[in-house]
């Protein structure tokens, strides 16, 4: 399915470069807007993304060490009322 919709980019592609090059250069845009002059949107998109997977990461580590701690304590409780087996 990807390959089919890739076939039917390159097609509009194709059909718009025979129609003009006003219409080629829109079509490229959608497609590629890294090859006619958008290369700032890019940055500042791949940018936000790192941030974001930063955040993720940070908070996937916060929530083990919660985690971790919360079962070292009902550990803790569990050994020190006598509830261990």
């Amino acid at each position: 399915m990807a390959f089919e919709s890739g076939v039917h980019r390159a097609a509009g592609v194709r059909r718009a470069m025979a129609k003009g090059p006003a219409l080629e250069m829109r079509a490229m845009a959608v497609e590629f807007p890294e090859v006619l002059g958008q290369p700032g949107r890019l940055h500042h998109l791949e940018q936000r993304v790192s941030r974001n997977e930063q955040g993720v990461q940070r908070m996937r580590g916060i929530t083990a060490a919660f985690g971790t701690a919360l079962t070292m304590m009902h550990f803790a409780i569990s050994y020190f009322t006598g509830k261990h087996h």
